[in-house]
């Protein structure tokens, strides 16, 4: 399962102190009530529970903190161990098919004009599907990255301007695709996310 964002941690850990809170002040009620048959007797077990109380909330906070650590070390720790797992698969048989059939394709052809580029690649369908499968693995890498279950900094890092390239060199497809089928929502986390590293 992915790592749990902080934020809901955080509203877990909340709804913990504001109890052992809620928990100290039905104690000290109680000891007022019933355990202070005096004066006096009330003031001690005042002074009682509030020094339980205190401990208690103490000891608590330090407990949360430590769980706190240990949960945003976890989660980062789910983060590259995700982002390891993503990276994995863009050596597998057909991706780097796929990325072989661009390349050669990309060598072949890249001097020639932008329009001339779109209709080859609509001629030529295993370019068309290899293309395609590259860009969905980087948008799916994209859509990871913007919800923070794989590490930007780490996948940056590791496909350096690649990004960018298949950016550069098959933006017009893309809006070829976005025009064909009225959407501007397809591979829209990938071009984001692209534009964003620029």
């Amino acid at each position: 399962d992915p790592a749990v964002p902080m934020d809901e941690f955080n509203k877990k850990i909340r709804i913990k102190y504001v109890t052992a809170v809620l928990g100290f002040s039905i104690m000290l009620l109680l000891s007022w009530f019933y355990y202070g048959e005096t004066q006096d007797m009330k003031g001690i077990s005042i002074i009682i529970a509030m020094t339980v109380g205190a401990l208690t909330i103490l000891y608590m906070g330090m407990n949360i903190r430590l769980l706190a650590q240990n949960h945003e070390q976890n989660n980062r720790n789910d983060i590259n161990k995700y982002t390891f797992d993503m990276l994995s698969k863009w050596h597998e048989d057909s991706l780097i098919a796929a990325n072989q059939t661009v390349k050669v394709f990309w060598d072949e052809n890249c001097s020639k004009d932008e329009a001339e580029i779109l209709k080859l690649i609509n001629e030529k369908e295993t370019v068309y599907i290899a293309i395609i499968k590259v860009l969905n693995y980087f948008e799916l890498l994209a859509l990871m990255s913007k919800n923070d279950t794989v590490s930007t900094k780490i996948v940056h890092d590791y496909f350096g301007e690649a990004y960018e390239q298949y950016y550069i060199r098959f933006m017009p497809l893309i809006r070829s695709i976005r025009a064909k089928y009225k959407s501007n929502k397809i591979l829209r986390e990938y071009v984001d996310f692209t534009e964003s590293l620029t």
